[in-house]
C-alpha cells in the first residue's frame, strides 16, 4: 500500500522523489539478506515533475526487478544505477549472480512481459541484457 500512495500521492510528484523511494525500497528489500546493494544516482537531477502513471510503471518495473535478484539469482551483490542523459532517465540493475537465459524467461510467466509493456506504455525502452550476469536497462523519456 505504501508503494502506491508514494508513487502516485502529488506530493512525491518530482523525479528526484522517484529515485529517492526507489533508493530507500532497494535498501531496504536487500538489508536483510546476503545480497550487497550500491545505489548510484546522478548528483545533479532536475527538478523535473512527472505523472503519477510515469512513476508507478517505473518503479513497479525496478521493484519486479529487484525481487527477481532477490529470489533467484543467487547473487551477492546488485548494483542500481541512475542517469540522466539528453532528456532521458536510464535505470540499470546488474546482479552478479548466476544469470538468466532465454528459456528461463520463457518458462518463468509473464514477469518480464508485464515490465515491457508497463515501460512502453510511457514510451520508454525495456531490455534484459545477460552478459554472464544479468543487467535490466529501462530508459524513458522525462
Amino acid at each position: 500500500m505504501n508503494t502506491i500512495i508514494c508513487t502516485m500521492s502529488s506530493i512525491n510528484d518530482r523525479l528526484y522523489d522517484m529515485i529517492a523511494y526507489t533508493r530507500s525500497y532497494a535498501l531496504e528489500l536487500f538489508e536483510s539478506t546476503n545480497i550487497n546493494c550500491h545505489f548510484e544516482s546522478a548528483e545533479n537531477i532536475p527538478p523535473t515533475e512527472m505523472s503519477g502513471e510515469k512513476r508507478r510503471n517505473i518503479f513497479l518495473c525496478v521493484k519486479e526487478s529487484l525481487n527477481n535478484i532477490s529470489k533467484h539469482s543467487k547473487a551477492d551483490d546488485v548494483w542500481i544505477k541512475v542517469t540522466i542523459l539528453h532528456g532521458s532517465a536510464d535505470i540499470q540493475i546488474h546482479d552478479n549472480g548466476v544469470g538468466i537465459t532465454m528459456q528461463k524467461l520463457r518458462e518463468s510467466g509473464n514477469g518480464r512481459n508485464n515490465m515491457k509493456k508497463r515501460i512502453e506504455s510511457i514510451e520508454g525502452r525495456f531490455t534484459i541484457v545477460n552478459n554472464y550476469f544479468t543487467t535490466t536497462i529501462i530508459s524513458v523519456p522525462l
